[in-house]
């Protein structure tokens, strides 16, 4: 494979790779230009080429997984220390400190970029072609629990995706100076229990030399496309344009997590626990006992379709284990979805009998 730096014509086996490189930037900003980039690349996936963004971190934040309920998850008193956010892919609540990097790759009509596979393998795909890339600028992490990096035996980041639309996301955090595990002060969850994964994070910068960090420039970006089906990758430095810069000002509001609840009417189950974390299941059942409405809310890593289309056909179920068991059984454990990080989906089920309880008494 040929990587040609800079711009050249396209032909049927070369595309371009944009880069994007901000070194100097809040994640709000980084959370809101990533959204803009996916949401242009959904809309007309087959004329976009993938862009990779990376970002150094200006200023701390919470950035919460996109399933996670955030009263649930964090204390009232985050929102007045730091800015809340919430990112595309789902996985636990992370904390942003002064240096800490966050990539994304989105990969529009994935199908064409990538070796042919399902839906259930891309983000392992996805993790292997970037940790190779990291692997090549000399930081070899390792990958457990479906999404926690380690180095040497310590949580030192984390690894998301989101599959929507033909459109791929793979997101990555690491933290430099400073651990990325939410501190105890600002999350609101029991303690796990010692079946739990014990994550055990640390700053990079404690366990590494500095001159083992890459510099995160086209060194790094001409490593990714190894395992893309094309022959000629371009790599290309992306520019904002003043639109862009418009539209992602006007999508800061929908990153940033309000304090006050989201759900209103609904009765929250008490925090299931599984491997990863905490699952949690808001319901409303009516007089009938039928579901009306139910969310599904935790620190898995899911595809956003599977859980919209799981909550969408758990809509007025009757309130009964087995028929609501095999509802989730039929959409999470089929090939056209995928989920990471719960041992059983007996804990989504268990969540959602628990919310129902609590509401009928």
């Amino acid at each position: 494979m040929r990587i040609i730096t800079g711009t050249a014509e396209v032909s049927e086996k070369q595309y371009t790779l944009n880069f994007v490189r901000e070194s100097d930037v809040s994640l709000q900003w980084t959370l809101a230009a990533q959204y803009h980039l996916f949401t242009t690349a959904s809309r007309n996936s087959e004329d976009q080429n993938p862009t990779l963004m990376v970002s150094t971190i200006s200023e701390p934040a919470v950035m919460l997984g996109r399933f996670q309920h955030p009263q649930s998850t964090l204390k009232e008193n985050v929102w007045d220390e730091y800015p809340v956010l919430r990112r595309l892919s789902g996985g636990p609540a992370i904390f942003m400190d002064t240096g800490s990097v966050f990539m994304s790759l989105i990969i529009p009509n994935y199908q064409h970029h990538l070796k042919p596979q399902s839906i259930r393998n891309l983000p392992k795909n996805l993790n292997d072609i970037m940790l190779s890339a990291l692997r090549a600028e000399g930081l070899s992490l390792s990958l457990a629990a479906s999404d926690v990096l380690t180095k040497r035996g310590y949580e030192i980041g984390g690894l998301g995706f989101e599959i929507n639309n033909n459109v791929a996301v793979w997101e990555c955090w690491l933290g430099v100076n400073s651990a990325v595990a939410l501190p105890q002060s600002l999350s609101n969850y029991p303690p796990l229990s010692d079946d739990a994964f014990n994550r055990n994070s640390e700053a990079i910068s404690k366990i590494v030399d500095d001159e083992t960090l890459p510099e995160w420039g086209f060194s790094f970006v001409e490593m990714i496309p190894i395992k893309f089906k094309s022959e000629e990758v371009t790599a290309a430095e992306f520019q904002w344009r003043w639109l862009d810069r418009e539209r992602i000002n006007g999508l800061l509001d929908r990153v940033t997590v309000p304090r006050e609840p989201e759900l209103k009417g609904f009765t929250l189950s008490r925090l299931i626990e599984d491997y990863i974390g905490f699952v949690q299941a808001a319901c409303i059942i009516n007089d009938a006992g039928i579901i009306q409405e139910v969310r599904i809310f935790g620190d898995f890593l899911a595809d956003t379709d599977g859980i919209r289309l799981l909550e969408e056909k758990l809509r007025w179920s009757p309130l009964k284990k087995r028929p609501i068991a095999l509802i989730i059984d039929d959409i999470l454990g089929s090939q056209g979805h995928v989920i990471l990080g719960l041992k059983r989906l007996g804990s989504i089920l268990e969540a959602i009998m628990d919310a129902a309880s609590r509401e009928t008494t």
